[in-house]
């Protein structure tokens, strides 16, 4: 396999997975440039490649088959954007970006550039949600009814000390959005608009969204949140809800459940993906969640051989229109080291936003 040519955006933090990842002698990737204005906390800097300030700097004197994008999130959509503009495919990080008008933005892009923007929600790409999927799709399940999923993560507040955008609504005159559902587990609740899409590479479409949000931390945004909506998923109208908190004394496996016709799909506290039904079970196997290789994989197969990608811009406009109802939410403050582990399992129990 020929060698694909790339530039990552943002080496350090989570982008040093990706730098691994892309100069594995295994991986058929040549790295050609990276972009990031801090050059001096890059971990094993490559012999022979530069660093530059900006995409626009890399493109002044190079091109690139694929751009990463993992840099902080308020900066996705213009180096996106850039990107698309100067011919290369794209691999954003998830959030594809802070708000929903930018999300659209990049779906016109995609749509005038011909080229998918593929965005690093890993799940869609796990080997067991694509046949989970598939399975659904095939009406083996008969129709979906509801669906729930919680995630209970401690933060401490060096969490939002790490960097100067974490739990900000804007920086820098850019608009982040930074927040419990927008972030760090966002791929819980993308993950299950995209089992109920219609379509292999389609995330279902909301309506009637409701919510609850707290902080129990002194941020703009908030760290715990219990929203409802509705998800239509062809002909059915699906009561969806979620749960997160960073607001929490530990940290625990993240759960799901789709419940259908014929039984639940779940996802328990083991991490492996089964159906129990009346008349059946099904173990689809453990999900592995971090797994960068995939998503460079997936991206390399859309380059050399026109294989799109499940995951992509049009996918996260379902998230992406929570997000934008969340930003306009009121929030409520609790006391500092207040903890939501226990109401959280009551409500996910109950399917409610409120005791």
């Amino acid at each position: 396999m020929k060698k694909s040519t790339v530039v990552l955006v943002g080496a350090g933090g989570y982008g040093a997975s990706y730098l691994s990842e892309i100069t594995d002698p295994e991986v058929p990737t040549e790295l050609v440039g990276i972009v990031d204005v801090f050059p001096e906390n890059i971990k094993n800097m490559p012999d022979g490649v530069m660093c530059y300030p900006s995409l626009e700097a890399f493109y002044a004197e190079h091109k690139a088959d694929i751009v990463v994008v993992s840099s902080p999130l308020h900066y996705h959509f213009d180096n996106t954007k850039v990107a698309l503009e100067n011919g290369s495919y794209v691999l954003c990080e998830k959030p594809l970006c802070a708000t929903l008008e930018q999300a659209n933005d990049l779906v016109r892009l995609s749509e005038k550039y011909n080229k998918l923007i593929m965005v690093g929600y890993q799940l869609c790409l796990n080997e067991k949600i694509t046949e989970a999927k598939k399975d659904i799709l095939n009406g083996k399940f008969g129709k979906p009814i509801s669906a729930k999923t919680k995630t209970i993560w401690k933060r401490e507040p060096a969490y939002y000390n790490r960097c100067d955008w974490a739990g900000k609504i804007q920086v820098h005159g850019l608009p982040v959005n930074d927040n419990v559902v927008s972030n760090a587990t966002s791929h819980y609740l993308h993950n299950m608009l995209f089992l109920l899409g219609d379509k292999p590479d389609s995330a279902t479409e909301v309506s009637d969204i409701k919510a609850k949000l707290f902080k129990a931390r002194d941020i703009e945004t908030f760290d715990t949140a219990f929203l409802s909506l509705k998800a239509k998923s062809k002909d059915s109208i699906v009561d969806v809800y979620m749960y997160a908190s960073h607001a929490a004394s530990d940290q625990y496996p993240v759960n799901f459940e789709i419940h259908f016709e014929k039984g639940v799909l779940f996802l328990g506290d083991d991490d492996i993906l089964r159906f129990e039904g009346a008349g059946f079970s099904h173990i689809y196997g453990e999900i592995n969640v971090n797994n960068v290789k995939t998503k460079i994989k997936a991206v390399i197969e859309y380059v050399q051989s026109n294989i799109p990608p499940v995951c992509h811009a049009k996918t996260t406009i379902p998230h992406m229109t929570v997000v934008d109802f969340l930003a306009k939410q009121e929030v409520t403050r609790v006391p500092d080291g207040f903890h939501f582990d226990e109401i959280i399992n009551k409500l996910y129990d109950k399917m409610e936003l409120e005791e």
